[in-house]
């Protein structure tokens, strides 16, 4: 005889990324600006060995700069991390404007109601690159954005079962697992996290900081070191000698 399966629904208010409200400028300043100094003394901090792996192909470019590809979805706690790292790191090639507050899925999925900023609806600009990003599900795993076929074509080559976080950096540089560990955030806010990110002896500084710095070092490889007051820091340097 079979044990009884008891099926547990759990039901929960969707919230979808837009509705939620913008990132007060001084939360987004911090995450923006984290000293160049504190990320120097970090290097790759407590980020995963292979959070970040060199791969093979066609150089992914738009408007005649090298892309930057990420596919996440609201639900995802390590999509939710690892968008820290990656405000962190694209802030020093350009500029985000209309960053929203989000929150990774409630129980039971693991690391519940991780706090973030999502990229649903924002825009970036650089000199540098473009980043492009997909935010493809809700909280409530209901489809919210498509990637295009390029799009699509990449994430199942890297990663065949097309599982999230994704990330290409100019086709020569991947990841496609979280950063970090994302239990260092648990049960801090929007406003905690990015005030940690200044403190270099901070457990989620080391963290979220470390894994932006990686995410930089490829990044710096795919725009041929520049801008060179970022990609000449030594922390830069040293994490490029072993990508």
């Amino acid at each position: 005889m079979h044990p009884a399966v008891i099926a547990v629904v759990v039901v929960f208010a969707e919230i979808l990324p837009g509705s939620q409200p913008p990132v007060p400028a001084g939360i987004a300043g911090q995450a923006a600006s984290v000293p160049s100094s504190v990320l120097n003394s970090i290097g790759s901090g407590t980020a995963y060995a292979d959070d970040v792996s060199r791969i093979s192909g066609a150089p992914l470019t738009a408007q005649g700069k090298p892309e930057v590809l990420f596919i996440g979805a609201d639900f995802c706690p390590y999509c939710a991390a690892n968008q820290w790292s990656m405000l962190v790191a694209l802030s020093r090639f350009g500029t985000f404007s209309g960053v929203r507050q989000s929150f990774s899925a409630p129980r039971p999925e693991k690391y519940p109601n991780t706090a973030t900023m999502t990229f649903y609806g924002s825009s970036y600009t650089s000199k540098y690159l473009v980043f492009s990003h997909v935010d493809s599900e809700t909280t409530a795993r209901t489809s919210l954005q498509y990637p295009n076929p390029q799009q699509l074509a990449l994430w199942r080559k890297y990663d065949p079962g097309t599982g999230w976080p994704f990330l290409d950096i100019g086709n020569k540089y991947k990841s496609i697992t979280g950063f970090y560990n994302t239990g260092v955030l648990r049960g801090k806010d929007q406003k905690q996290i990015a005030a940690a990110l200044s403190d270099p002896s901070s457990r989620i500084a080391k963290a979220v900081d470390g894994a932006a710095n990686v995410v930089i070092a490829a990044i710096c490889k795919v725009t041929h070191q520049q801008p060179g007051s970022v990609c000449a820091a030594p922390a830069i340097q040293a994490i490029q000698a072993r990508l």
